[in-house]
């Protein structure tokens, strides 16, 4: 039995050095795409926000796959797919290789959302339940109400985002069955909210300038917090870009206005909401500390304005859903272990 016991112990140094190459590899992964902008980057073209948008989408897909081989390989897809942009473009007069050059950087973060919508799209068509819905309209309540203290029109988005909110509260805090038109309207609504906080945030990247701008200021503290706007907006890009494709397609096209052609890419664009979200019911306990936690921390955020209101939003939306899978994963292990019978002496 002794010696058994330590052959069973020899692999487990060796699955730690695994883990440690895993992690590194992973580390190196994240890092490589804002090395790579610094590396290239023309000094008379921002570039550091896509580097983090870049390292955003690596990290949320090495959540999504756990492979850090298959994201190298994305990765190096992008890279070469990026190249693009070096070829004239349609209608171009007088060819400028350092024009083209200055749009690399945007060309490699655009390269490096498509290659994976593309190849994973099912992956990326998130799933969602009554905690995601939970969350979205919390964080679209709390956005309109920082926007009501500067434009009185979002009043309206106040009223809706707290008619969504009392919806999804009283399914996540009863047992009330989720019926097809329930997980269509909710599925439906949970879309249009990361769509329009995708837009939002665009545009306030936008009109705040790229990272450079801030560094060329010495405000160093204002340069962290639109990097970590691109990092956080990178972290659920390919997401929002498959969310958009959910609600882009209920648009009629040339081919398909009003027709018979429209309605059935209608009825299959409502299936594909109606499976994604999830017929479980959300714990009462785990709602409770949802709210509570996410209220709380969006409460702190208003009272003291340490960071900005789309960096809250995003870190909230960033954090949570790990934190509620990784709940939901120690749960069911233990649950698991609850049922496992016990073994006397």
């Amino acid at each position: 039995m002794g010696q058994r016991s330590k052959r069973h112990a020899r692999p487990e140094p060796r699955r730690r050095r695994s883990l440690a190459a895993t992690l590194a590899i992973s580390v190196g992964l994240v890092v490589a795409p804002l090395a790579v902008v610094l590396a290239v980057r023309s000094p008379t073209a921002p570039a550091v926000g896509y580097g983090a948008l870049m390292m955003g989408i690596v990290l949320e897909l090495l959540w999504l796959t756990g492979k850090p081989g298959s994201v190298a390989g994305m990765c190096m897809g992008a890279l070469a797919l990026s190249l693009i942009v070096f070829l004239p473009f349609k209608r171009e007069g007088s060819y400028s290789f350092a024009a083209h050059y200055n749009l690399w950087p945007a060309y490699m973060a655009g390269s490096l959302l498509m290659v994976p919508m593309v190849l994973m799209r099912k992956q990326l068509i998130p799933r969602v339940g009554e905690g995601s819905t939970l969350l979205h309209s919390l964080v679209f309540l709390y956005w309109m109400l920082d926007l009501l203290t500067r434009q009185r029109l979002a009043a309206i988005g106040v009223v809706v985002g707290a008619g969504a909110l009392v919806l999804v509260a009283i399914h996540a805090w009863t047992e009330l069955e989720l019926s097809r038109r329930v997980r269509l309207g909710l599925s439906l609504w949970s879309a249009f909210v990361m769509l329009a906080l995708a837009i939002q945030t665009v545009i306030g990247l936008i009109r705040e300038g790229p990272v450079e701008g801030f560094l060329a200021a010495h405000d160093t503290s204002g340069a962290g917090l639109v990097f970590l706007e691109y990092l956080f907006l990178g972290t659920a890009a390919c997401y929002m870009a498959t969310n958009a494709t959910l609600l882009i397609g209920y648009l009629p096209g040339r081919g398909t206005f009003f027709n018979a052609a429209y309605f059935r890419a209608v009825r299959n664009l409502n299936q594909e909401h109606i499976e994604r979200f999830s017929t479980d019911q959300l714990a009462p306990g785990q709602a409770t500390v949802v709210a509570l936690v996410v209220g709380g921390f969006l409460a702190l955020d208003w009272l003291l304005r340490v960071v900005t209101t789309q960096v809250a939003i995003w870190i909230v939306l960033t954090l949570v859903p790990w934190a509620m899978s990784a709940w939901t994963a120690w749960q069911g292990r233990r649950t698991a272990r609850a049922a496992q019978p016990s073994v006397g002496p």
